[in-house]
């Protein structure tokens, strides 16, 4: 078993796969007669190198490479970990996944439940027939709920502030494109979390920045948090921009607005490792262009403004180091129609391209289904699934 290679106690391999130990007591008791859809998924996603048929009906060996010991005396499912939890033996075990979807799937009001297991479905398809194609959905990453202190709360501009927080133990692992759900308490009118990129991960401070455009009641009553408050907050949520092959690749960063937020802890992550991006950044006017000074110490900056009042006058698809620069690679988030230009410009070039989507988002989990993407494979969540996309993905009509 899993938690004898590992050496592992339940408590541990409860945590290692991020459930309660709990879950793993009651799906190991004897009294368990069907899997978790979610703890498979959740153990397959950790340990991947477990035979998935092997999971789902019991049948051909537990480990992926033949010659492993784990393969000798398993033929039943591994959370039927004593044989007399089988009533009718192997011949149930192979049934009991489609038992278990099946039931599941009689409760349409649960929608979170379906979620999971349409998930888990679409991840074991591509898993076992397509490789290639399996979904940026899969990140194993755990998610916090987490209680953070302000540190700061700096007003940048008229119509932003950059809000940091900290914990008292160290901050969870965090990639660049990923995005935090913002509990906001005190406004009578806000009722969901305010998703929010991650503008920054200062790991010498143990803190994590945001970059937060006051727009309705739940942003301008975070504009007004002060040092000390306490703020809830889930992360990390969503994917995160794919790193290059080789840090030799010329790398072009734009982002608009608001939408310049993901880049700078992006560059900085790239030039970590060793790359030298190049930022592209466009505002209505030289007061909206933010975090100049920051956006410089990992690369060189250009900027656009549409009245230009700084860097060349127009949008960021005008620049003129488009035209003196061939870029392997552009990243963006902006307006759609910034992206949307962006997009059609490196498809007509033959660049590599992703997008970092802004959907209108409630839950952060793919459960409530308000910020779906049309794509080449379905309709998507992109708090889930993206929000980065790399632009071959979208039905975008560019």
């Amino acid at each position: 078993m899993v938690m004898d290679r590992e050496k592992l106690t339940a408590g541990a391999f409860a945590e290692s796969i991020g459930v309660a130990q709990a879950t793993i007591s009651h799906i190991l008791g004897p009294r368990n007669k069907y899997p978790s859809t979610e703890v498979i998924l959740r153990l397959h996603q950790r340990y991947n190198d477990i035979n998935l048929e092997w999971l789902l009906t019991g049948k051909g060996n537990m480990s992926n490479n033949p010659d492993s010991p784990e393969n000798d005396g398993f033929d039943y499912p591994l959370f039927a970990e004593n044989p007399e939890n089988l009533s009718n033996g192997p011949e149930e075990s192979k049934n009991r996944k489609e038992i278990a979807l099946e039931t599941a799937l009689k409760s349409p009001k649960d929608i979170v439940k379906q979620e999971i297991i349409y998930n888990f479905i679409l991840h074991s398809v591509y898993t076992i027939f397509a490789p290639e194609r399996k979904t940026s959905l899969f990140i194993d990453m755990k998610k916090y709920i987490l209680d953070l202190t302000v540190t700061e709360n700096l007003r940048l501009h008229a119509n932003y502030v950059l809000l940091k927080l900290t914990s008292p133990s160290p901050l969870p692992e965090m990639l660049p494109g990923q995005f935090a759900e913002i509990r906001v308490d005190g406004s009578p009118t806000t009722f969901l979390r305010r998703p929010i990129s991650i503008n920054y991960v200062d790991r010498q401070r143990n803190e994590v920045w945001f970059l937060i455009q006051l727009v309705g009641d739940g942003t301008k009553r975070l504009g007004e948090a002060k040092a000390g408050d306490i703020i809830n907050v889930v992360l990390p949520l969503g994917n995160c921009f794919t790193m290059p092959e080789k840090p030799s690749d010329k790398l072009l960063l734009i982002g608009g607005g608001v939408g310049t937020a993901p880049m700078l802890y992006l560059g900085e992550q790239l030039a970590k490792k060793g790359c030298k991006p190049t930022f592209l950044l466009g505002a209505r006017s030289d007061k909206d262009l933010l975090q100049l000074e920051q956006f410089a110490a990992y690369g060189e900056v250009y900027t656009t403004t549409e009245d230009g009042s700084h860097g060349e006058k127009g949008y960021v698809t005008q620049h003129s180091i488009l035209n003196k620069v061939y870029f392997e690679q552009i990243y963006t988030c902006g307006p759609k129609p910034m992206m949307m230009a962006v997009a059609k410009y490196a498809k007509s070039k033959g660049i590599s391209c992703e997008v970092s989507l802004e959907n209108m988002m409630a839950c952060g989990i793919g459960a409530c289904l308000c910020c779906v993407e049309n794509t080449t494979e379905g309709h998507l969540c992109v708090c889930k699934e993206g929000p980065v996309f790399n632009i071959n993905k979208l039905l975008w009509q560019i």
